[in-house]
């Protein structure tokens, strides 16, 4: 190949690979839910349902298929051509917001199209095969799915037109272990997953085993950090706790030493005592090691309370005297 072309390729593979990478998380779902190979008929059928129950509106003698991802155009596009040997118009606009909008329309064929998707402006579906749930749902998602990225937090959702279309939704996602959620917005039923599990269980309904992959391994970084934190911020409340309790002891053990000298103490209290002082960043167990013969934590700690009560009787006493001082002076 001439060194030109060789360099053309180069520039279209790595636009391909740039465009990939800018791809959100829910743009790389759909991406691979679109490629997905050839399926039954019945399976490409009840995926076209979905993708008329949730993406599509019928008016004016046609149905336009709407979505904001050319994945999702191009399967529709698939889809029909497969079921109805045609491919929906599809024209390219603008939102408000500057985002594209591909909106595929089938005019001539929209009653054939109607009848063979079984569409009722009620809908109750009643597929009997697990393969054509799952399709359903994955024509559902491409319509009307989203997912957040993994690395920020967990959410999946599906805009819906009605709270029927919603409730019916759930019905079938809990046929495969999945429990959604109905919350509204903009006066709207949305039907959403917040956990983790949930989410990777209805990746793997739709097969999109690539995205699962992604997600479960962020998972696993995701939880392995969070436990990571927790760890090292109930090791930093543990140390805060202790060098609080160790400077307290201090305090007590030098206001002793202060007002009525270390001598009070009995021998074992004026050891452990010592101990402290040249020992503050020592655990409760280390002291009690340095001691002949070594005593276990809870002996150590029996100790330094005693000394904390002497000492906070001391400084009750000293309190109790300088009030009666005061009342004296005031008497004279």
């Amino acid at each position: 190949m001439h060194p030109l072309f060789e360099r053309d390729r180069a520039k279209k593979d790595y636009r391909k690979v740039e465009v990939i990478l800018k791809m959100s998380f829910s743009g790389q779902v759909k991406r691979e839910l679109a490629a997905l190979g050839k399926m039954p008929r019945h399976c490409a059928l009840a995926e076209l349902t979905g993708f008329l129950y949730f993406g599509a509106d019928s008016r004016s003698g046609q149905i336009r298929f709407r979505t904001e991802n050319l994945a999702a155009a191009g399967r529709v596009g698939e889809l029909t051509e497969r079921l109805l040997r045609f491919r929906p118009e599809v024209r390219l606009r603008l939102s408000r917001h500057g985002r594209r909008i591909y909106d595929s329309y089938v005019i001539r064929q929209h009653r054939l199209l109607l009848d063979i998707c079984g569409y009722q402006p009620q809908p109750v579906f009643t597929f009997k095969q697990a393969c054509c749930k799952r399709a359903f749902l994955r024509g559902a998602f491409l319509a009307a799915g989203s997912v957040s990225s993994p690395e920020k937090t967990y959410h999946l959702e599906f805009m819906t037109k009605n709270t029927m279309l919603a409730e019916q939704l759930i019905v079938l996602m809990r046929e495969f272990e999945i429990d959604a959620k109905i919350i509204r917005r903009k006066n709207l039923p949305v039907v959403y997953l917040k956990e983790g599990e949930q989410i990777v269980r209805l990746l793997n309904v739709m097969s999109a085993h690539s995205a699962l992959m992604e997600l479960e391994n962020l998972r696993i970084v995701k939880d392995m950090r969070n436990s990571v934190n927790r760890i090292v911020n109930c090791e930093t409340a543990n140390l805060n706790k202790t060098a609080q309790a160790a400077w307290q002891q201090q305090a007590a053990i030098n206001l002793i030493e202060e007002t009525v000298g270390l001598d009070f103490l009995n021998e074992s209290l004026q050891e452990i005592a010592i101990l402290r002082k040249a020992n503050m960043e020592a655990s409760l167990k280390e002291l009690g090691e340095m001691l002949s013969p070594p005593i276990g934590r809870s002996g150590v700690n029996h100790r330094l309370q005693r000394i904390m009560e002497i000492a906070e009787d001391i400084k009750e006493r000293r309190e109790n005297l300088k009030h009666d001082e005061e009342d004296d002076r005031d008497q004279n």
